[in-house]
Order: structure tokens, then C-alpha cells, then sequence
């Protein structure tokens, strides 16, 4: 069996069920032990009874039956007992948990998006430096070429000097 522990689960499960608190005691049993779930009267002695765990230990060999001890019927009774609370704050929880899971599933695509369109600006820009990066190496490659040829390209290299200082504070 597996238990999906939604809060409406729980409480379709709890529906019609005794309210809380339920206590183990021992009333009724051996030697002491907590073997009855039972429900507190107003002084809050346990008067109610839920349900009785019990033992098989000896006739669990008769039967071919799983053996359950007194130690475990115990056990078992405080478990009762215990979960009659636990299970609805156990599912309160789970829902809680379930709830910010979504709000930081939404964060991360959230961040994730950011990121993927900042990416996006990085790249344009790095783009856009490699083409003025090429374009700086013509006009290099042209005016060392002017230079060598012509002194009339002196002056005009000047002004493409200053194009592109022009271009790289922009």
C-alpha cells in the first residue's frame, strides 16, 4: 500500500473518524502495558476505548501467522495514538513543501529565462565587436598600404584614425 498524503487524501481517510486527542494506556491489559488506544474523559483519564493491539506470539506458530510480540503491540498502540494526530499535520506539511517547491520552480525558469536573454545580449555584443574588430584590421591594412604609396595618405589616415577612435568611445 502506498499513501499519498495530500491533505484531501487525509482528510477523506479521517472523515467520520474520533477527534483527537487519543492516548495509548493500559487499561485492561497484562502486566501494565499501553495496549488500548482510548479517548480522555474531561479529567483526561483515558475512558473511550479506540482500539485494543494485542499480542499472538503463542499462536502465531498454531496459525502460521507473522509474530507480533507485546513489545510490539505497544508500540503499536502508541503509534495509533500518535498518528490520529500526526498524519493530518504530516500532510499540512507536504502541501506546504509542495507549494514552495512551485514558487521556486517559477524563481529558477524565471532565472533561467533571464539568464538565456542575457546570454543573448553577450553574444549580440561580442558579435558586434568582432565586425568593427574586422573592420578596424581594413582600414589598417588600407592605410598602411595609402601610407607607403602616397603622403597625401598621411592626412587622410589621420582622419580615419580619428573615425575610429571616434567609433570606440561610442
Amino acid at each position: 500500500m502506498t499513501a499519498d498524503i495530500t491533505p484531501e487524501n487525509v482528510a477523506r481517510m479521517l472523515d467520520g473518524v474520533t477527534p483527537p486527542p487519543w492516548q495509548a494506556d493500559s487499561a485492561f491489559c497484562h502486566d501494565g502495558k499501553a495496549l488500548r488506544v482510548a479517548l480522555p474523559d474531561r479529567h483526561g483519564v483515558p475512558s473511550a476505548t479506540i482500539a485494543e493491539c494485542a499480542e499472538n506470539w503463542h499462536e502465531a506458530e498454531d496459525y502460521d501467522e507473522p509474530r507480533i510480540s507485546w513489545k510490539e503491540a505497544e508500540a503499536n498502540a502508541r503509534f495509533i495514538a500518535y498518528a490520529r494526530e500526526a498524519v493530518p499535520a504530516l500532510a499540512a506539511r507536504v502541501a506546504e513543501l509542495e507549494a514552495d517547491m512551485v514558487i521556486t520552480e517559477t524563481l529558477l525558469q524565471n532565472e533561467a529565462k533571464q539568464n538565456l536573454e542575457q546570454r543573448g545580449r553577450a553574444e549580440a555584443a561580442e558579435a558586434k565587436l568582432a565586425e568593427r574588430d574586422a573592420e578596424n584590421a581594413r582600414l589598417r591594412e588600407a592605410l598602411t598600404a595609402c601610407a607607403g604609396v602616397d603622403h597625401d595618405c598621411v592626412a587622410k589616415m589621420r582622419i580615419a584614425r580619428a573615425a575610429l577612435e571616434g567609433e570606440k568611445k561610442s
